[in-house]
This record gives C-alpha cells, sequence and structure tokens, in this order.
C-alpha cells in the first residue's frame, strides 16, 4: 500500500468520525463570535443617554457608588463596562447573568437587561462549543474529545493539503 493511500484513509476516517463535532464546534463558534453584537442589539437597544453639553462622565467609584445607592447589588466577581460611544450606558454586569444599565453621567439606574433568554442562550451555546452540551461529570470526558477532534482537524488540513 503506498503512502497516499495510507493518508488517504487516515483522512477519509478522521474527516468521518470527528466532521460532526467540528460542525457543531464551528456553528457555535460562529455564534460566540457575534454573541456581544447580538446581546447590544437585544439588551441595550433601548439604552440610550443624551449626554448634557459640556458634562464628563462620572468617575469609576462615584457610579458604583450611585449604583449602589439604587439597590443594585455588587458581586465579587461583577464588571463595569464604560463604551467610547458618549451615548452608550454603563453596564454593570456578573459573567454572563443579567445586567444593569447606569446613565454615566447622573448615575441613574436605565434598567436591567430585559432578555435574561439570550444570555441563557449563550450559555448554552458555550457549553455545546467546549462540552458538546454535557454537564457535570461528563465535561472532562466532552472537553477530551472536542480537543482530539481539533487535533484531528489539523491532520485533515495537513493530510488534505498533500493529497
Amino acid at each position: 500500500m503506498s503512502i497516499r493511500k495510507v493518508f488517504f484513509w487516515m483522512h477519509l476516517i478522521a474527516g468521518c468520525v470527528g466532521g460532526i463535532i467540528i460542525l457543531t464546534m464551528s456553528i457555535t463558534g460562529v455564534l460566540l463570535t457575534y454573541e456581544r453584537q447580538i446581546l447590544a442589539r437585544v439588551e441595550r437597544g433601548s439604552f440610550h443617554v443624551e449626554p448634557p453639553s459640556g458634562a464628563s462622565r462620572m468617575p469609576v467609584e462615584m457610579l458604583l457608588s450611585k449604583a449602589g445607592e439604587q439597590g443594585v447589588a455588587l458581586p465579587a466577581n461583577a464588571s463595569l463596562t464604560l463604551r467610547s460611544d458618549p451615548r452608550e450606558p454603563a453596564e454593570i454586569g456578573a459573567l454572563r447573568e443579567d445586567a444593569v444599565y447606569l446613565n454615566p453621567y447622573t448615575g441613574q439606574v436605565l434598567g436591567k437587561s430585559k432578555s435574561p433568554g439570550w444570555r441563557t442562550f449563550f450559555q448554552d451555546v458555550t457549553a455545546w462549543h467546549r462540552y458538546l452540551g454535557a454537564k457535570g461529570e461528563g465535561r472532562t470526558v466532552a472537553k477530551a474529545i472536542t480537543g482530539a477532534c481539533n487535533l484531528a482537524f489539523l491532520g485533515l488540513v495537513l493530510s488534505g493539503m498533500y493529497l
């Protein structure tokens, strides 16, 4: 058997075995690429601020204290996001949990994210991308499978160039 036939059969077997998993990771990867833009459109769409003329944004410490005064819970893993567009609200969120939007000039709470379903959706997509949707103890095995399929994909690319 020639070396070309060996590469062909290895290429074919790796493609058939890993193809479904690689396709799943590709589709979920594309969805995750646009997560930020989708969440911005769905959640921040109506929360726009008109900056007062000549005003500047509040310092971060003051903005966080104003949020706390209005009853916004600030967990230890919370993050504050300030965007370069002066009309965009400040966002306080913890990981992929619901976010709270603030006026960066006054500290007034504008509201909470309106679509917790979208955040849950992206958590599920991430679980499928990393662990094939497995939960608990099964994640270790699923992560090993996705890693092996990524390695097989590299082999497919290299053997495909040879073939």
